[in-house]
């Protein structure tokens, strides 16, 4: 389950990966295109459970409101010393996002998926990181961007596929749910 993300905010998301890529070689960076929100990751699933888990996705999920969201804040997990992942954080909206992520982890829960109950710092990732790295003194340019001007609007919930390939993931929209109207 993910959200994807507007083309524009996907481009300033590039511009940043272009700033940082000069001084952080050792990292890969997530194409533009594959830039999304992940909610769940379900891992690899059959195809006879998928009627299962849109039937019990859709339950909880045309429950919530449209919303949105944007984007401030740049981080790295598991700390900016040593930096395997580099993500985007959630501002505006963080409590619609987490509080979406946490019916969806309860509903796939309800038919047998693993739950993750851990506390979910709603981001996006932009790059991960090869060698342990101290990306510290670089993030301190950045670390504040502020990518509120692109307010993500969330109508819908879909559940992609990915497909592994050399050139690096290919994602397949599978269904959508529908939030309620405003």
């Amino acid at each position: 389950m993910a959200l994807d993300l507007p083309d524009k905010l996907k481009d300033e998301i590039g511009l940043l990966k272009n700033e940082l890529n000069e001084c952080i070689k050792n990292a890969k960076w997530v194409s533009k295109d594959n830039l999304h929100f992940t909610l769940k990751f379900l891992g690899n699933c059959k195809d006879d459970i998928l009627p299962e888990i849109k039937s019990s996705l859709k339950d909880s999920v045309e429950l919530f409101n449209s919303f949105s969201f944007s984007l401030k804040g740049i981080g790295a997990f598991p700390t900016k010393k040593r930096a395997r992942v580099l993500w985007v954080g959630v501002s505006e909206g963080k409590e619609a996002v987490i509080d979406l992520r946490q019916a969806i982890e309860k509903s796939l829960a309800s038919i047998g998926f693993a739950e993750d109950k851990g506390d979910h710092s709603p981001h996006i990732t932009f790059a991960r990181i090869r060698n342990h790295r101290d990306v510290g003194k670089v993030l301190e340019r950045v670390e504040t961007k502020d990518f509120s001007d692109h307010l993500v609007a969330v109508n819908s919930v879909p559940l992609f596929s990915s497909r592994l390939t050399p050139n690096g993931p290919l994602y397949e929209k599978i269904f959508e749910i529908k939030l309620k109207s405003n």
